[in-house]
């Protein structure tokens, strides 16, 4: 685990396509930079939410989603072990200091329950991971 604040927000995207519902999941650095999210190597994309049709666009990951996030109070997969919030978890491999590999990670439990297209931003406004 990389030591850094990361500020999160959540954006309900106004200017979208009506009648589509989608979560977007973007990062920027402290300029407001984006970074690539494919820099998050071991990260899970296609299962990361309970979504669908995941695509990278502009720096961005996008799903197509229903709504509400969770969409049941069960555990699976997307959730947190109580199954009350959505967990994603966004990953990465660098050679540490002694030229061992080092998994580093951090996630987010969340819930959104009105429809629409959200974005969440996941912001590093003063170091960022060091994936090298």
């Amino acid at each position: 685990m990389f030591n850094s604040d990361i500020r999160v927000y959540f954006n309900k995207l106004e200017n979208n396509a009506a009648g589509t519902k989608t979560l977007t999941i973007s990062f920027l650095d402290s300029l407001n930079n984006p970074i690539d999210p494919k820099k998050f190597s071991a990260t899970k994309w296609e299962g990361l939410v309970h979504g669908f049709n995941h695509r990278f666009e502009n720096n961005k990951v996008v799903y197509d989603v229903a709504y509400p996030i969770p969409l049941s109070a069960i555990e699976t997969p997307y959730t947190n072990i109580t199954g009350e919030n959505a967990y994603i978890e966004f990953k990465f491999r660098r050679k540490g200091d002694f030229g061992f590999l080092e998994d580093n990670y951090f996630g987010l439990e969340f819930s959104i329950f009105e429809e629409g297209n959200w974005e969440i931003q996941f912001r590093f406004p003063y170091e960022l991971p060091k994936f090298d």
